[in-house]
């Protein structure tokens, strides 16, 4: 599949010098609560990384990681929904894969604002998990180049 889980094996050691383990691709960083995209992972003696390649992700158009339980995801050629459930008053944080910019991103009736990278095709939604499920759409047009929050 498309995660890889990695550690560094014994015991950590302040005097070592350098990583025991480095992995380089395009990496969602599953254990931060940002879920950052990396390029390049270093792990010393005593950690780990939990990581989603995704150049091993198949699809266009799909929620790759979530700080809440997604459900009824459904793409189409342009655009994304799903639901998502948090606990109330947390950060949700969401990892999207797109084919294209977004032009519009919506949590329920409220607009987001989001961040988008280019070279992954992935967009970085931020919004406040709520006490009710939350239905998201994000659509998106072929050749937008700039995000227009």
């Amino acid at each position: 599949g498309p995660y890889l889980l990695a550690a560094a094996l014994g015991e950590p050691d302040e005097t070592a010098e350098g990583p025991l383990l480095e992995i380089r691709g395009r990496l969602v960083d599953m254990l931060d609560g940002d879920l950052p995209v990396r390029r390049h992972v270093s792990l010393r003696a005593g950690e780990q990384a939990w990581l989603l390649d995704l150049d091993r992700v198949p699809g266009e158009a799909a929620v790759l990681a979530a700080s809440g339980r997604v459900d009824a995801e459904s793409a189409t050629s342009g655009s994304l929904g799903f639901r998502l459930a948090g606990p109330a008053g947390t950060p949700a944080v969401i990892r999207l894969r797109l084919p294209a910019v977004p032009v519009l991103a919506r949590a329920g009736d409220e607009s987001l604002v989001w961040e988008w990278e280019a070279e992954t095709k992935t967009a970085l939604l931020r919004h406040e998990n709520q006490a009710e499920v939350i239905a998201y759409q994000l659509t998106w047009r072929a050749g937008a180049a700039e995000p227009m929050p």
